[in-house]
Parts: C-alpha cells; structure tokens; sequence
C-alpha cells in the first residue's frame, strides 16, 4: 500500500501541471499518506518553472468524502505540528494555509462528493470550480465537533455560514456558486474540459507576476483577520470534540464500526449515505390538477348562444319595428331611435322620440316632447327669462316691456 501512487500526476496542456487523488475504492477519503504526496506534488510543481498552475481533481464518482476516520491521524503525519492539546486541527489547518502560501495558482476541480475535510481542502485553493450536481457539505457538525479549518463565514457570508453550520446539509454545486464557496458550476460531462480551459487563461499571465496578484487578495483577507479567525476556530474545534455528546458518539464509532455509525448518523437527516433530504425542492406556487382553467366568462356553445337569441328576439323586433299591433286594441308605450313612424291607436300612450319625430295627435294622447326640430307649442312665458326669449316665435319682442336707459354721455 505504501508503493501505490495515491496522488497520480499529468500535464494536460502547456504550463498546466494536474493532480488526481487515487483512492477512488475510499471516495478518495484523505490520509496522512494521500496528503503528504499530495503536499509533494503541489511543492515540486511550485518549483517548476516549466509550470504555472495547478489543478487538483478526484479519480472516480467523487472529489473526496474527507479525512478517512479508519486511518490513525497522529501515525506518519506528513509534516511536523507543535504537540498539545488540539494536535490535529491545528496540523491540518497548517497544511491548507501551505496551499494558500504557494506563489502559482492551485485550483480545485470538485464533482460528486466534497465533504468534511475535502471541504477544506477546496477551500484552500485559489479557484474553484464544481459540477452542478455536485454535493459539498460538513456532516461531522451534528456528532463531533465544527470544522478543523472554518472558513464557511469568510465564503459564504454569516448567515450562509450559520444554517451550514447548524445544520451540517450539504449544498449543490449551484448553491455552492451563488454563496461564494466556489467560482463556476459546469455540467459534469464538461467540467474537465471546462477547468483546463480556464487553467490554460491562467497559465498566459507569467508567474512572477501572477504570485503577486494572488498575494494581494490575500493579503487583504488577512489584513481583514481571516488568518487569525481561521487559527483561533482551530482551538474551539477541539473544545467541540471533548463534549459529552461528541464523545459518546467517538465510542459509538468505536463500537459499531464506521459504516454503521455514519449511517446512523445521517438517517435523522435522510441525506448522504442514506439518499437525499425529504424535503423537496418547490418552485413556486404548487400547481393543481382537475379545476379547468377559465379567462373571463365562460364559454357557451351554439345551442346556447341561438337559444339566447331566440329568447330576445321579441325586444329586437319592438326596437327596429315601430308600427303596433291593433288586434289587441292596447300597446305598451314605444321607444323609438331614428325616424319612426309611430301609427296612433286608440289608447296609445305619448311616444317619446330622438331626433326628427313627427308625433301624430291621438285622441287621448297628450303632446309629444322632441329634441330636435320639433314645432313646440307656444305658451304664456315670462318675456323676461333667456329661455323663453329662445322658445319664442320668431319676430316675438320679448324686451318690449323692458325701458332701455339712454347712454351716458361721455
């Protein structure tokens, strides 16, 4: 096993060196020998001049499901941490910041799983870019301890970084895009193709320069504590790991092996290792079946629209035909629009017309009030009103009783 290249290593195009982590059986679950050839291979391409950026990918289904629980973490440490308290993450927090100390760009080409310690690893590189069905997350916050390198608050924001933190969900590649944790997401199938063509951009910028560019950002977040902030959460990761809670479950792994455990772990939750949350996802309002969807008033058929016809018809036919019926010797009183002919009868009540009406005297009919052109009755009106000097007859003195005053002379 100590012969088996763990990390496998190839230039896939001009001044691009790529590194896969080989432990496709494990989901490439990080050991202390994984990631010393790993640190190797990132040193010896920081050396190379004939390199200028580097990509770190997964073999098989996943990029890696984090640090291998079986393994022993104090036996063959790839580099020497101060002892004490807190070993642990302390050493592997100064392992990622070794990542974010190398002068050429180290990016990060994550598909299926990124979990726990894989989560850090990612978050140690300079670029990162996902498949959008990827799955990133940090179960371990629900039985152990937080994270060993808690850089979710300086990614993803505060309030990202609490639900992740509280919850230990994981988020998919798209999610992990629009909180900030990564660059990009591509379709699984290009996401090869994808990153070497943004590491070969990279590459055209030449590495005396392109290691200040990436100190500058750096250097700002540092300035800003994340340095600091990172470290000094290495110390409260180990307080998390000495609660009575995350003890408890240690033993629980102790006693009924890895497998067992995890799954026991994540079946509360009904994601990874026993398939995905129960929540779905909705967009929107949900939709509904059965009830027929309706713009307006409702349609009606012909039959319907010729029954209402034929029910109406008798209005149409009083409107448009003014001449009445005398068979019945009564008619109700008509309203006619445009120059209708009203035939008398003997008890017709007054029509009342619109324009142009002739209204024909009746026996007991009185007179016929008309709008326009209609010969009005002259009556006995004050001469003095404006009205009834316009109803008056033509040539009617209407001021003959009124004395004009003389004009004043000026």
């Amino acid at each position: 096993m100590a012969d088996k290249r763990l990390v496998l290593i190839d230039d896939p195009a001009r001044w691009v060196r790529r590194l896969t982590l080989n432990r496709a059986e494990k989901r490439n679950a990080l050991t202390n020998a994984l990631r010393g050839q790993l640190f190797d291979a990132l040193h010896a391409a920081d050396r190379d001049n004939s390199i200028r950026v580097t990509i770190i990918r997964g073999a098989g289904t996943c990029f890696s499901a984090g640090y291998d629980l079986i393994s022993d973490y104090l036996e063959d440490q790839p580099y020497f941490s101060a002892w004490g308290d807190g070993l642990w993450p302390r050493h592997v927090v100064q392992g990622w910041f070794d990542i974010w100390d190398l002068a050429k760009p180290v990016i990060a080409q994550v598909h299926g799983y990124c979990l726990a310690g894989a989560t850090e690893l990612a978050a140690a590189c300079d670029l990162v870019y996902v498949a959008d069905d990827a799955q990133l997350g940090y179960p371990p916050v629900r039985t152990m301890s937080p994270p060993d390198m808690q850089f979710y608050p300086w990614l993803a924001g505060m309030r990202n970084a609490m639900e992740l933190m509280l919850t230990g969900d994981a988020i998919s590649g798209d999610e992990a895009v629009r909180m900030g944790i990564a660059n990009r997401a591509f379709d699984a199938r290009e996401l090869d193709a994808a990153v070497l063509a943004i590491a070969a951009r990279v590459a055209k910028v030449p590495s005396d320069l392109q290691q200040v560019n990436k100190r500058a950002v750096h250097r700002a977040m540092e300035v800003m504590g994340l340095r600091t902030a990172i470290r000094a959460g290495s110390e409260l990761q180990i307080v998390g790991f000495n609660q009575p809670s995350s003890r408890a479950y240690l033993q629980q792994l102790t006693m009924q092996g890895v497998t067992k455990a995890l799954d026991q772990r994540d079946e509360a939750f009904g994601d990874y290792r026993v398939g995905k949350r129960a929540a779905p996802k909705t967009s929107g309002a949900p939709k509904t079946s059965g009830a027929p969807k309706t713009n307006g008033a409702p349609k009606t058929s012909g039959a319907s629209r010729r029954g209402a016809k034929a029910k109406t018809a008798p209005k149409v036919a009083t409107r448009r035909a003014a001449t009445l019926s005398t068979a019945s010797g009564r008619a109700a009183p008509t309203k006619t629009r445009r120059s209708v002919k009203a035939t008398p009868t003997s008890s017709t009540a007054p029509t009342k017309t619109r324009r142009s009406v002739k209204a024909t005297p009746t026996r007991s009919a009185a007179p016929t009030r008309t709008r326009r052109t209609a010969k009005a009755t002259p009556t006995r009106t004050p001469a003095s009103t404006g009205k009834a000097r316009r109803a008056a007859k033509p040539g009617t003195n209407t001021r003959a009783t009124k004395r004009r005053r003389p004009p004043r002379p000026r």
